[in-house]
């Protein structure tokens, strides 16, 4: 038995079933309202195919069947004999070819049908019979039926967002998606029609989706009947309830009141089974009644509505409501509307902030407020990640007049745009420029422009001209509020830090990390802030070394964007978050974020992030001597990096298969690619060690050093470096303080791999202990290359095997965690929310945990975790 509200998909199930029943005789059947009156109404449209085969039961049973199903002029009210005649029925049909029943809408069914079904079905396991029901909420349940039950539950939200993707003809932007995923409440056939009731602005975000979203039409014809008990007045009382939301009870009584309707009109809807009443307010019993109860008003019914709500509210409630009521501008209005989403931001999904910031626009009266407006509402759905909808806002603001501030802004905010999506130097000058125009009026904005351009230029490949920008702002935020110089503090370290600058970046900062952590933790902090606090400083802190304070602070930050809804900074807070995965050796979380990233970042056309996610799994691969992978996510790259120009990024594939090569033995070309990159390649220096070592293999040992020298000022590696290059007296000494160092696990296990050829090569003791440990480590990351070099640095085996251990031994530390979590149990939204990382993050994991555990299902991976001894997991 199949349970469920409407539109959750039992008829598909049973349709999905049906197709695939190729070698089974299928009896279908459906539920009338019409018929639900009707003794044995049910029964006869099931068993009507199987009449010719009466005579092949007993007599009793064909008597009392044939008189119930009307198939001959006796009658009978031995239901007994019925119901064993529907049995043995089905049991003749099933001597020829296997039967499946499937009934849809058993509920609607009249009752001796039901009985009669329910009768054979739970003796159809003595015979080849198949039985699938399903009904509404209203059926029976699994104690009561004798027969297994099967609620079909809510499509999560992941499932929900796949859903609509695959139900639309275009795309639909993140932030808009978001909101239909929460309006259809996990309905599937509402997820399926709700791209096909929206015009394509409401798709892309650029026209405002009215709360709640219209229903398709076939989920209004399912729904609209649980209304059809319900007088006038009562379905007004429904508009009223429908509109108000979250407001509360008093709140609606209120507006009832107002309206001149009976507060009774709620209390019979809630005995026809439509809402529930609560000190909370009025919640609709299935999840889209409120959509087909507001939708049946008309314009101008709801629009009062509204108005009355306004009246009796106050706050970001009573402005929202305000909006949706007014006909055409107004000032006050508006400015309650400004008020709101700038309350709004940082508490609730930017994109509702969006929303309320460009009604204010739409309402303004007054041309050059109108247009600041618009400035502000683009900036939110930048944030938000509906650029669309922020290029359209901005348009309307360059046709508002010639206000210097304005057009600045305007241009500013455009530049954003084009260097997250991949054209960094034009960015770039089109900052500078609007920066220099606004420097004497509005010091703040040029400060924010000259940060921005700092980023633009270090991505268009010129770091010089990011340094200037950084030192300029802060030059112009010197005389401004302490927040905004910390925010320039934090950028200026960043262009430093990338530059292997480390020890002038930490100057910066060095005075400023107490204000840095207010300033960073802040929720009041400006929405055009929010990446250089939440991206930018904690990259600044894992350039420092300072790798748990930047993973705190980088994934805080990602919680509080997934909240917030902020995807047009998620990629780059994914990237960030990968990277630090990667550092600290969770190989599969870094491969799980950056594959998001990467969706993600080309679902919003952020080409910018979406390399840098890029290069996380290509580095992934390349250490993990995955030639195809790397091959194909390096052929990516370059395609971004060439189309946008990222200058900045491209030569970074050299760094990528310079690695490959090295891991594969293959020193010559290692060398040949990183070689290059000394003469004018990326100021980021973490190659060195890949170059110094490979130079050494393949007979370079003097430019090894050259390089080396080149670039002392790069200190995290510099000790690493300084040990593949020592000479044999002071090599122990050189790689003791290289791994007293806080490394990267995969730099860790290298450097004890390198220290254990050395006593190999060198005859000293000590080397199994080392190339064990290196081994171990290569193993956990799943680097089958430099763990095969580390056995092969012993000739013969100078250790015993490793005992065997537990199936889960060979996971990763986070796919145990998902591994136990999920064997005990919990849902992939459960074991994301213990381990603070999103449900897709989850699914990729267990699907890794599938793949090398060697199970199939979640019940043998239960089944697995459960023979596990106590402790050893």
């Amino acid at each position: 038995m199949l349970t469920g509200d409407i539109g959750m998909g039992k008829t598909a199930l049973l349709r999905y079933a049906a197709d695939r029943a190729h070698d089974l005789r299928v009896l279908t059947a459906a539920g009338v309202p019409a018929e639900t009156g009707l003794p044995f109404a049910g029964l006869h449209g099931l068993l009507r195919p199987l009449l010719p085969l009466l005579p092949r039961i007993p007599q009793r049973q064909r008597t009392a069947l044939s008189a119930g199903l009307a198939v001959s002029a006796e009658s009978t009210d031995d239901v007994f004999a019925i119901a064993a005649g529907t049995l043995s029925l089905l049991a003749a049909a099933a001597d020829d070819v296997p039967v499946l029943v499937l009934v849809d809408g058993v509920h609607q069914w009249d009752e001796t049908s039901q009985a009669a079904l329910l009768f054979a079905a739970r003796r159809a396991g003595t015979v080849p019979v198949g039985v699938i029901l399903a009904s509404g909420r209203e059926c029976l349940d699994e104690d009561d039926c004798g027969v297994p039950t099967y609620r079909i539950p809510p499509l999560d939200a992941a499932a929900s967002r796949q859903l609509l993707r695959r139900a639309s003809a275009d795309p639909i932007v993140p932030a808009v998606a978001d909101r239909l995923v929460a309006a259809a409440g996990g309905v599937p056939l509402a997820l399926a029609e709700l791209p096909g009731v929206l015009t394509p602005g409401q798709r892309a975000g650029t026209d405002p989706l009215p709360d709640p979203p219209p229903v398709g039409g076939a989920t209004h014809r399912a729904l609209l009947p649980g209304l059809a008990p319900l007088g006038p007045v009562e379905r007004a009382a429904l508009v009223v309830a429908a509109a108000a939301g979250e407001i509360g009870l008093p709140a609606v009584l209120a507006v009832l009141d107002a309206q001149g309707l009976p507060a009774a009109a709620l209390e019979s809807a809630e005995t026809h089974g439509v809402i529930d009443l609560g000190a909370g307010g009025v919640t609709f019993r299935h999840p889209l009644l409120r959509a087909v109860a507001y939708h049946e008003a008309s314009v101008a019914h709801r629009r009062a509505v509204h108005r009355a709500i306004a009246a009796v509210t106050s706050g970001g409630t009573r402005a929202r409501h305000l909006g949706c009521a007014a006909l055409g501008p107004g000032e006050e209005t508006a400015a309650e509307l400004e008020r709101a989403a700038r309350t709004s931001v940082g508490t609730a999904a930017v994109s509702d902030a969006a929303q309320l910031m460009q009604r204010a626009a739409e309402l303004s009266e007054d041309g050059r407020t109108r247009a600041q407006r618009c400035v502000r509402t683009a900036e939110l759905w930048q944030a938000a990640g509906v650029a669309v909808a922020a290029d359209e806002v901005l348009e309307g603001a360059r046709r508002l007049g010639d206000d210097v501030w304005v057009r600045a802004n305007v241009q500013a905010l455009a530049a954003r745009v084009e260097y997250r999506r991949g054209c960094p130097a034009q960015a770039y000058r089109l900052l500078i420029r609007e920066a220099v125009r606004v420097r004497d009026n509005d010091p703040d904005a040029a400060v924010l422009m000259l940060l921005d351009a700092a980023e633009a230029s270090w991505l268009a490949g010129a770091p010089h001209g990011a340094t200037v920008a950084a030192q300029q702002a802060r030059q112009i935020a010197a005389n401004g509020a302490p927040g905004l110089r910390d925010l320039c503090a934090v950028q200026h370290a960043a262009i430093l830090a990338r530059g292997g600058a480390l020890d002038e970046a930490r100057r910066v900062l060095a005075d400023r990390r107490a204000a840095l952590d207010r300033v960073v933790t802040d929720a009041d902090a400006p929405v055009t802030w929010w990446r250089v606090l939440w991206v930018t400083a904690p990259a600044v802190l894992a350039a420092f070394g300072e790798r748990e304070a930047a993973a705190r602070l980088a994934f805080e930050s990602l919680g509080r964007a997934r909240d917030l809804s902020a995807y047009g900074i998620l990629p780059s807070l994914l990237a960030l978050c990968a990277e630090l995965h990667r550092y600290t050796g969770d190989w599969d979380g870094a491969r799980a974020l950056a594959a998001e990233a990467a969706d993600l970042a080309d679902e919003l056309g952020q080409a910018t992030d979406g390399a840098a996610a890029l290069l996380t799994l290509a580095q992934v691969a390349a250490a993990r001597g995955d030639h195809a992978e790397c091959a194909a996510t390096l052929e990516r790259f370059r395609d971004v990096c060439a189309h946008r120009r990222l200058d900045g990024l491209g030569r970074a594939v050299d760094v990528v298969e310079g690695l490959l090569a090295l891991g594969a033995g293959e020193h010559a070309a290692a060398y040949a690619r990183l070689q290059g990159l000394t003469r004018g390649g990326p100021a980021d220096l973490s190659w060195l060690p890949d170059l110094v070592e490979a130079a050494i293999a393949a007979g370079h040992r003097d430019v090894a050093r050259s390089a080396v020298a080149a670039h002392r000022e790069h200190g995290a590696d510099d000790a690493r470096c300084a040990a593949l290059l020592a000479p044999p007296a002071g090599a122990e000494d050189a790689f003791a303080a290289a791994l007293a160092r806080d490394l990267p696990v995969f730099d860790r296990a290298r450097t004890e791999l390198c220290l254990g050829e050395w006593r190999v090569a060198h005859d000293r003791p000590g080397a199994a202990e080392v190339l064990a440990a290196a081994a171990a480590t290569f193993d956990r990351l799943g680097a089958r290359p430099w763990a095969d070099r580390a056995r092969r640095a012993l000739p013969g085996g100078a250790w015993a095997p490793a005992a065997p251990a537990p199936v889960i031994a060979g996971l990763t530390l986070q796919e145990r965690k998902v591994a136990l979590l999920v064997g005990h149990g919990a849902t992939n939204r459960e074991a994301a929310g213990a381990l603070y990382v999103s449900p897709k993050t989850i699914e990729f994991h267990l699907r890794s945990v599938f793949r090398k555990v060697g199970v199939r299902s979640r019940a043998e991976l239960a089944h697995m975790i459960g023979q596990i001894p106590q402790g050893a997991d």
